[in-house]
């Protein structure tokens, strides 16, 4: 199971771009999961009304244009003035909020913004039951700091998912993360991961909440 099994460790080590990924997939002998490069698919609210008009937004947020992400394995929506960290095609991908104004000194040293992060790998003979409970152990046994404080099974699209709020500290940072494994195509499996400073969860939870929803699965 191990050679087969994804497993996130959520950290705060700044990588060579200067950006936090909290959420990081660590597989042996991942094949065929082709490169998903969402800035050659990314459709402005404007280019596609219909998808926006779809995601509930807060009414204070009505007047905010909304970006559709859609590729070959999934599809969703995320807010005007979140941009791709790297636009290199390779997984993961790390979407940032650039108008994010940080106030944390110790965030802003790190260079931290609240960010999704997305990868994926193939789920193999594995029953998606058992990936997301040696995932959950995995991430316990990874950092010394961390409480899983609300999960629950469900399904996008008729596909299995699942969904995890975590709390961890880390650096002396606290966070707040959510996680959505999602079954894709080709019996893959997704992760989207949604990583904020618990002193900006407030300000996220939201924002967290309308894009997944909007997340389809392909």
């Amino acid at each position: 199971m191990k050679n087969k099994i994804v497993f996130i460790i959520i950290f705060a080590a700044v990588s060579a771009a200067g950006i936090i990924a909290m959420i990081f997939f660590m597989q042996k002998g991942v094949k065929g999961i082709p490169a998903v490069n969402p800035a050659a698919e990314l459709i402005t609210e404007s280019q596609s009304k219909k998808e926006s008009e779809k995601l509930t937004v807060q009414p204070e947020k009505e007047n905010q244009k909304l970006t559709l992400m859609d590729t070959a394995y999934f599809s969703f929506v995320i807010p005007d003035g979140w941009q791709e960290a790297d636009a290199s095609n390779t997984l993961p991908i790390m979407i940032t909020d650039s108008r994010e104004k940080l106030t944390n000194n110790q965030a802003k040293e790190m260079n931290f913004r609240t960010n999704i992060s997305i990868n994926s790998a193939e789920l193999g003979e594995i029953l998606f039951k058992d990936y997301v409970e040696d995932t959950k152990t995995r991430l316990i046994q990874a950092i010394p700091i961390i409480e899983i404080t609300k999960e629950e099974g469900y399904t996008i699209n008729g596909k299995n998912a699942h969904s995890m709020e975590i709390k961890s500290v880390q650096n002396d940072l606290k966070f707040n993360t959510i996680v959505i494994l999602a079954v894709g195509k080709d019996n893959t499996v997704w992760a989207f991961s949604f990583n904020t400073l618990e002193e900006s969860w407030l300000d996220y939870k939201d924002i967290f909440s309308n894009m997944i929803k909007s997340i389809k699965m392909k």
